[in-house]
């Protein structure tokens, strides 16, 4: 494109060159003729230039015009991106993209394996918050097995058992509370391990006021033998000694 603009300005600028040399023989000759006639013939003086002065002159204007616009279309712009230039820029992207690609895999393969890491953190904080307490029966009875409620005694001594077993297939340990009229006896039974599946059968006695009736009321705690988490029950019963209750 570059040069076929120059070569349009190279023929433009010679047109323009045929032109002026038209134009000034044409002027010459009207000069001539004003002054010698129509019929003058302009005769070569022997010795004289063929260039005139003037002549000169303009062929240096037109040279220096020609000059000027070439050195004006050839200059190269600042600001602008050729063709060239700017494949070559392109061009030049594409490795990085390529290089930069396996790096964001190994980015992706180290995430995975902190994930991985992570996880048994996450399991063994859900073993400990679904950590759940054992089961267990409680009941109070009588020496002949008969739960124990409400009764009326003539006897001044109660006896009676606690009766604990273990609903589970491994080994519990549990601690217990008595408390008679609002009066708690703590760890009345202190740390006795369980087998699975065993019941345990305490036999024990309380001795009874004259005439009034007494709340007696058990407060049973038990937990695994490896855990922490408790399960609690309570079981009660009320006896009221009186003289004029029918002997056993």
């Amino acid at each position: 494109m570059v040069f076929d603009e120059a070569d349009e300005a190279r023929r433009r600028l010679e047109e323009a060159k045929a032109r002026l040399r038209e134009e000034k023989q044409r002027l010459k000759e009207e000069m001539r003729n004003a002054r010698y006639g129509s019929n003058y013939k302009a005769q070569r003086i022997p010795g004289e230039p063929v260039l005139k002065p003037w002549m000169i002159w303009d062929i240096c204007i037109v040279v220096l015009v020609f000059v000027l616009f070439t050195t004006a279309m050839f200059y190269p712009r600042s600001g602008i991106i050729s063709s060239n230039e700017l494949t070559g820029a392109a061009i030049a992207q594409v490795p990085t993209t390529q290089v930069n690609q396996p790096v964001v895999e190994e980015d992706a393969f180290e995430l995975e394996e902190t994930i991985g890491e992570v996880e048994p953190i996450e399991e063994e904080v859900i073993e400990e918050t679904t950590e759940v307490p054992p089961k267990f029966t409680l009941s109070l009875q009588d020496e002949e097995g008969k739960v124990l409620s409400e009764l009326l005694t003539s006897a001044e001594t109660f006896r009676y058992n606690i009766i604990v077993k273990n609903e589970e297939s491994e080994y519990i340990v549990c601690d217990g509370d008595r408390i008679i009229d609002d009066d708690r006896d703590e760890d009345i039974y202190k740390q006795v391990k369980l087998h699975p599946r065993e019941k345990e059968d305490l036999t024990t006695d309380i001795l009874l006021p004259k005439n009034k009736r007494t709340e007696v009321k058990y407060e049973i705690r038990c937990r695994f033998f490896d855990g922490n988490k408790e399960s609690t029950l309570t079981a009660e019963f009320d006896v009221t000694q009186s003289d004029q209750a029918p002997p056993e």
